[in-house]
């Protein structure tokens, strides 16, 4: 037979494990695994260049992350896959919010750019993705191609535009 008190144990200990299941925060991929390849004109590799990464959860609140990563000697970057933490009580509110939101600037999704800042020394094309927005599963490539408008200018030729 059951007794009140271990009734009361059993309640006690599922609603716990409920707790935990609504508010114990877990991750989600906000960025994938990117690799980045920075090349010349000619597809030589450059080294020492920046990239930024920046990603966010749309709908997570207004928080948004970035890093500016260097290039190795080979010209590569390796971004590491971005995770935002949030609970199941959050995901949901997020979601209805995003839902309920008439004006259709309300997202609730993941996403991810990358991008060569502006600087003096370089100009960008690029092949590949740039931008993220959940899908497709990554890891995720791209190539950029840089112009050095610094070599360009001593050589007395046009960079060209950004």
């Amino acid at each position: 037979m059951v007794t009140l008190g271990k009734k009361l144990r059993i309640a006690g200990v599922a609603a716990a494990v409920l707790l935990l299941l609504v508010f114990v925060p877990t991750p989600s991929e906000t960025a994938p695994a990117w690799t980045v390849h920075l090349v010349d004109e000619h597809g030589a590799p450059v080294a020492d260049a920046a990239v930024m990464e920046a990603w966010q959860f749309s709908g997570w609140g207004e928080n948004d992350h970035s890093a500016l990563v260097k290039s190795d000697s080979t010209g590569t970057i390796t971004l590491a896959p971005q995770r935002e933490w949030g609970s199941l009580a959050q995901r949901v509110y997020y979601r209805a919010a995003a839902a309920a939101d008439s004006s259709g600037r309300r997202e609730y999704l993941p996403s991810a750019f990358i991008f060569v800042p502006v600087d003096t020394r370089y100009t960008a094309s690029v092949r590949g993705p740039s931008l993220w927005r959940g899908e497709p599963e990554g890891p995720l490539e791209t190539t950029f191609v840089l112009a050095d408008c610094l070599a360009a200018a001593q050589h007395h030729e046009g960079c060209p535009a950004r």
